[in-house]
């Protein structure tokens, strides 16, 4: 997905995958199940970036703020906390951005 990404979101998506490699491997059947829990919102972080950067390209204008807000949503959510209700606030966050982008254009 990274590779699809501009420079900025690949960024992203490539440090979340290397903190969430990086972490110690589980050595019980709950740290297992808690690492394929972490697994799954890895998954939703990746999709989260993926979709502020597609908006980004659609929205030039306001791909800082974007940016921005995605950053933030990432140091605000902790890799093993679910990002399943932020993902939907950013989600709308960022159509607020781009809405308010497109009533500047001239």
């Amino acid at each position: 997905m990274a590779s699809r990404c501009r420079r900025e979101a690949a960024s992203l998506i490539q440090h979340e995958a290397r903190t969430f490699c990086d972490r110690e491997p589980p050595v019980s059947q709950e740290a297992l199940e808690r690492r394929q829990q972490q697994a799954l919102f890895l998954t939703s972080r990746i999709g989260s970036i993926c979709h502020a950067d597609l908006m980004a390209r659609n929205h030039p204008e306001v791909s800082d703020e974007i940016i921005a807000a995605v950053r933030e949503f990432l140091s605000r959510v902790r890799m093993d906390q679910s990002p399943h209700k932020e993902s939907v606030s950013l989600i709308s966050r960022i159509s607020t951005i781009c809405n308010a982008g497109m009533v500047q254009r001239p």
